[in-house]
């Protein structure tokens, strides 16, 4: 497959030598953070890497060859509560994304979703509640273009994207200005959906 990759060590000319081989740059990239971490023994973790300390690297009888079993291997950035404002990845910028894009190469994820600011029906809370309140055009636009930035980042090493846009949920302005559409009833959490039988 596409993330296939090899890591083998040979003695040449009494010379020792590794050898990383993958089918696309993005799975010789998998291979190289692979052997950092099986062979080196490093550890790759959202906060922060583990390095050990040796007196040598471990060259020689190595033999590895890898498949990936799933041609997807997901990682969902939609985490967290909308309302609080720290752990919401739609309110990250450059240097949390860039600092999550290397981290999902390491651990081999090859599919993120980046969250828009403009599907939260929550922007009425983070109006209400966070002290941007009188800014939110102008934080807007920076989620709109740190968004851009992550995708072109993700794009650039192989992370494929699920772009969302909204839920499907209608506000109650929505509602009130089209009765010609036959909408859902208020759900739990009081969402309101275009009904799938609605004609239109």
């Amino acid at each position: 497959g596409d993330d296939a990759f090899i890591i083998t060590s040979d003695k040449t000319n009494g010379r020792q030598g590794l050898y990383i081989v993958g089918n696309t740059p993005q799975a010789l990239l998998y291979g190289v953070y692979h052997c950092l971490e099986f062979v080196c023994g490093i550890g790759f973790f959202v906060d922060g890497e583990y390095v050990p300390k040796v007196a040598e690297l471990p060259f020689e009888d190595i033999k590895i060859v890898q498949q990936p079993r799933f041609d997807i291997r997901f990682w969902n950035s939609d985490f967290g509560h909308h309302s609080l404002w720290k752990y919401q990845s739609a309110f990250w910028g450059k240097r949390q994304w860039e600092r999550q894009i290397s981290w999902m190469n390491k651990r081999k994820l090859d599919f993120t979703n980046l969250v828009n600011l403009y599907k939260f029906r929550d922007l009425r809370l983070v109006r209400i509640y966070h002290p941007l309140q009188k800014k939110l055009t102008r934080l807007q636009k920076f989620v709109s273009e740190s968004n851009k930035w992550a995708l072109r980042q993700c794009r650039k090493f192989g992370i494929k994207n699920i772009y969302w846009v909204n839920f499907g949920d209608v506000d109650k302005e929505f509602v009130e200005q089209h009765p010609e559409i036959k909408f859902s009833e208020p759900d739990m959490y009081g969402q309101i959906y275009i009904d799938p039988d609605d004609p239109a």
